[in-house]
């Protein structure tokens, strides 16, 4: 494995590391609006919010894990119904999950700056943050994506030979 690839990954795997956090905290905040809501008679205001925030941050930023991991849904039945085309439906899909990364982060950057004075109404955490973790989860959906692609391509060239 090439040095970039030993970097992609430990990038990788540090990202997943932090959305394990962010699993961590949503668990903990909407236990917390649950015991207060049901054992003290009121509700926090902060905890749905840091819960939303860090439920945001960990589905973008675990995509790219999900497609090293084969995770994603896909149709298996197709796969099955028409074996030799698996191939070109494999090489389409990534294509598209590629435009509409490319279009996320282009329509981010057109939001980004609308949003940097806006703050989250009762923790004040800059919705730009979250913004940035959508930027980020889509750039490495689509590394991720390309690595697949090669490999797509890699084995392909293998069967064929």
């Amino acid at each position: 494995m090439s040095i970039l690839g030993k970097v992609w990954n430990t990038f990788r795997n540090f990202i997943g590391g932090i959305s394990g956090i962010w699993c961590i905290i949503i668990i903990a905040a909407l236990d917390i609006q649950i015991f207060c809501r049901t054992f003290l008679g009121f509700s926090t205001t902060w905890s749905e919010e840091v819960a939303e925030l860090c439920f945001v941050g960990l589905i973008f930023c675990y995509l790219a894990q999900c497609e090293k991991e084969g995770a994603h849904l896909q149709l298996e039945i197709l796969f099955q119904i028409w074996p030799k085309l698996k191939f070109y439906m494999d090489v389409a899909g990534k294509s598209i999950c590629i435009i509409y990364c490319a279009f996320v982060i282009y329509s981010e950057s057109l939001l980004i700056p609308t949003t940097m004075k806006l703050t989250t109404a009762a923790c004040h955490i800059p919705i730009r943050y979250v913004h940035y973790l959508i930027v980020l989860g889509s750039a490495m959906w689509i590394i991720q994506e390309c690595i697949s692609l090669y490999e797509i391509f890699k084995e392909r060239r293998a069967q064929k030979a």
